[in-house]
């Protein structure tokens, strides 16, 4: 994809403040020249750190502790910026559905991540990488919040717009990946709809 500048990112950091326009550019080729996915996702990890939190909320009894937490870097000729996820994700225009799975192998022991897909079936693999990112970076585009009711149980979020269905959603998106690709995409709604009600991903 081509780069695309971030002017806008969480409020109190302002990290497009700190990583001017031409940082940004070079770390976004960074990542868009390599040209398979095993090299990007390592190249994502070697831009993440990942840290044990010091005290863990008990509030919710069921669900297992955490066992990291992570902090995002613009690594560009050896120089490291701390950034919010937001700005992270958005510079190398990438889903965060797809760092959080790079961190779950990481928290499985994968220090060197392998491309597994296909090998498994919890994710529809005849579509393209390039379309699921696509997908996850049309919700990030929508307004959305963390849930407040015991947020230690669940990383998902939701839509404000209390109008919004799961058909509604894909119709956009269709309409979204036809303006930019030209052509229609290969996603029907009943597998877009499964990817959607994954447990780490938004909820209507």
């Amino acid at each position: 994809m081509d780069f695309q500048r971030v002017q806008r990112c969480c409020k109190s950091a302002k990290c497009f403040a700190m990583v001017y326009e031409d940082l940004q550019k070079q770390f976004h080729l960074q990542f868009s020249q390599l040209k398979s996915k095993n090299d990007k996702d390592n190249f994502l990890l070697r831009c993440m750190e990942a840290t044990t939190p010091k005290r863990v909320s008990t509030v919710c009894k069921k669900k297992a502790p955490l066992k990291f937490q992570w902090q995002y870097y613009c690594v560009v000729d050896g120089e490291k910026t701390k950034v919010c996820l937001q700005f992270f994700s958005n510079v190398l225009q990438i889903g965060q559905k797809r760092l959080r799975t790079i961190q779950q192998k990481y928290a499985q022991g994968f220090v060197v991540i392998k491309d597994s897909r296909g090998c498994h079936d919890n994710r529809p693999h005849k579509i393209s990488s390039d379309v699921w990112e696509m997908v996850e970076q049309h919700w990030e585009s929508i307004p959305h919040g963390e849930s407040h009711y015991c947020a230690s149980k669940s990383s998902r979020k939701y839509f404000e717009n209390p109008e919004l269905t799961v058909m509604k959603l894909y119709k956009l998106f269709c309409k979204l990946y036809k303006q930019r690709k030209h052509t229609e995409v290969k996603l029907d709604y009943k597998t877009y709809h499964r990817y959607l009600k994954n447990p780490l991903s938004f909820f209507l």
